[in-house]
């Protein structure tokens, strides 16, 4: 993975579009902007990007949503990133994708296929014409083929029924070493606001077109994610599954965060996927310019920003940069912190060997590793040295208090042993004795050498005060060097 790597949107040529599809010219109005609110042509625009830039055929229909392709991309390329940290080694068939109502278009599961080639996906859809839709893109693209299903749902009130969704060919979604993430673009609007004066005003506005499974749900965003939340608590035992859900409205993420906290969930966080954060294409005019309106609905001038919640039941954790907002406006929606920050003093040099020599080999590790990690927008000295260091540890073993525990109990373990030769008993490396699993935890110490600081990343775990007490020993060490 590349520590710090910005999700940014996909950089689109709008001339060479329009070169070979020149009715895209009926999206420049007469002052030389881009004009989105043309729906024919604005699914002739999302076809040619698919095909150009993404290798996907297509047919769009004139009668459900067209999906807007920058905002899913980024969708996707948070997933993916996320991906390298629950997964490390790399594995990625090993990772399966269940998308929640994926739509006529499909465009998840296919747009996901052609970013990353070892994914596997498995759509859900409730409406019979969009399945039938779907089904038939999904054959347009016969490179797909082993690697995408839809799923046909009977009840749209089971959002999350893997009974009926197989995630591998042996239809076993109980493989602990299976990745599943799942992924949503739930339904905007509340059921009562249908045939609303505030609803035809947004429809007037925006000339969208949808149909009714897409845009309604009893109780709008907000109700279908608690109903995914609800869902997944009771599947909590499957700690292989992480779920997601884009969120539409700023207002909605404070009820769904509430819902997340009353049902104990601690590990979670949100993603703010931020259109205007894009590549600049200085050749002319191109779809950039307009990227921000093309994402949504046409009817803004202004970056469109949606989000992305996501929980799990693993005490595997997502660093900062991809599940933590700074903003004073997220004020009580984060979750945990799992990244802490020391500011060095000397300029840019690497002290994680030092910090590897002097502090964490001593440690009563059960295990400690260094590595290499790349920098987004830095040296990426390739020399030998590392700048990375991991270590896994039984709890606090640096504490006293921790020092204490492990000779009281150390004695009473060789007391059992000498005394019941015949018995076994049951030890945890590094440390002699068994600790409660709840206090293990992996922690990273990283040297970034682009805001020159070093960064505590809590990588696993689920003792908050571990991670801090972590922390403070690194931040002594770094101020003491």
């Amino acid at each position: 993975m590349i520590w710090n790597q910005p999700v940014v949107a996909p950089h689109y040529d709008f001339n060479s579009l329009i070169e070979d599809h020149p009715d895209l010219q009926k999206l420049i109005t007469v002052d030389g902007h881009y004009s989105f609110s043309h729906q024919p042509t604005v699914r002739t625009l999302t076809a040619a990007i698919l095909k150009k830039y993404h290798g996907i055929t297509s047919e769009l229909s004139p009668h459900h949503l067209c999906p807007r392709v920058p905002n899913r991309y980024l969708y996707l390329q948070w997933l993916s990133q996320i991906s390298e940290i629950i997964l490390p080694k790399g594995d990625w068939s090993m990772i399966s994708v269940v998308d929640i109502g994926t739509g006529s278009s499909a465009i998840y599961p296919l747009l996901g296929a052609s970013m990353n080639k070892g994914w596997k996906f498995v759509g859900t859809e409730c409406n019979e014409g969009s399945y039938k839709l779907a089904m038939a893109n999904i054959g347009r693209n016969p490179w797909v083929e082993g690697k995408i299903k839809v799923v046909k749902v009977v009840d749209p009130r089971k959002i999350l029924d893997f009974t009926k969704i197989s995630i591998d060919n042996n239809n076993n979604n109980n493989n602990k070493d299976q990745l599943v993430l799942v992924m949503c673009n739930p339904p905007f609007f509340d059921t009562e606001l249908k045939n609303s004066v505030e609803f035809d005003t947004k429809i007037a506005a925006t000339k969208l077109v949808a149909t009714d499974s897409e845009l309604f749900y009893p109780g709008g965003e907000i109700r279908f994610i608690k109903q995914m939340i609800a869902e997944s608590v009771v599947q909590q035992q499957h700690v292989n599954r992480w779920y997601t859900s884009m969120v539409g409205q700023f207002t909605s993420l404070k009820p769904i965060i509430e819902e997340l906290k009353t049902k104990g969930i601690i590990n979670f966080g949100i993603f703010e996927l931020n259109p205007g954060h894009h590549h600049n294409n200085n050749n002319g005019k191109n779809i950039d310019q307009g990227l921000d309106r093309y994402i949504d609905d046409g009817s803004s001038n202004t970056p469109i920003i949606r989000w992305v919640v996501f929980w799990s039941f693993q005490a595997t954790h997502i660093p900062d940069f991809l599940g933590h907002q700074y903003s004073n406006k997220y004020k009580g929606l984060n979750g945990l912190i799992t990244t802490f920050k020391i500011n060095l003093k000397t300029p840019r040099i690497n002290i994680v060997p030092v910090i590897f020599d002097k502090l964490l080999k001593p440690l009563n590790c059960i295990e400690i590793s260094t590595s290499k990690m790349m920098m987004f927008k830095g040296t990426n000295n390739p020399s030998d040295e590392f700048n990375v260091v991991e270590v896994v540890v039984a709890g606090d073993v640096w504490s006293r208090a921790y020092r204490r525990k492990l000779k009281r109990l150390t004695a009473v373990t060789t007391k059992t042993e000498s005394e019941n030769p015949g018995v076994a008993v049951k030890k945890q490396r590094g440390s002699g004795v068994l600790f409660p699993d709840k206090d293990k935890s992996i922690f990273q110490v990283i040297f970034d050498d682009v805001h020159n600081q070093i960064v505590v990343f809590w990588k696993f775990g689920y003792n908050e005060k571990i991670f801090e007490s972590f922390c403070g020993l690194v931040n002594r060490e770094v101020n003491s060097t």
